[in-house]
């Protein structure tokens, strides 16, 4: 198997961040790891970087590009930022968004 390949497997875990309460973690078989983003009721990011590092903005291809792939960060105030809820029923993981205050 090459360096860029990876065999699919399932969830080791998945859990809400501890202090913003739109984002939850989640852990791959293998270590990878990912995080969601709920922006929006309708508007989510997925990140899934195996050493689990989600900078502001996305890196682009080619250092020379100088372009922001998202209009503003997730941390921006112009989000409502929905609370997101993890359940865990049956080996299934999932989720459930309902406005901030």
């Amino acid at each position: 198997m090459s360096q860029n390949e990876f065999i699919a497997g399932g969830v080791d875990s998945v859990q809400k961040d501890g202090l913003s309460g739109n984002i939850v973690h989640v852990v791959f078989h293998g270590g990878t790891k990912g995080k969601i983003t709920f922006l929006e009721e309708n508007i989510f990011r997925y990140d899934v970087d195996p050493e689990g590092e989600f900078p502001v903005y996305a890196k682009p291809a080619d250092e020379k590009h100088a372009a922001r792939i998202q209009q503003r960060p997730d941390e921006s105030d112009a989000y409502a930022k929905p609370g997101a809820e993890v359940r865990s029923e049956e080996r299934r993981v999932g989720k459930e968004c309902s406005r901030m205050s």
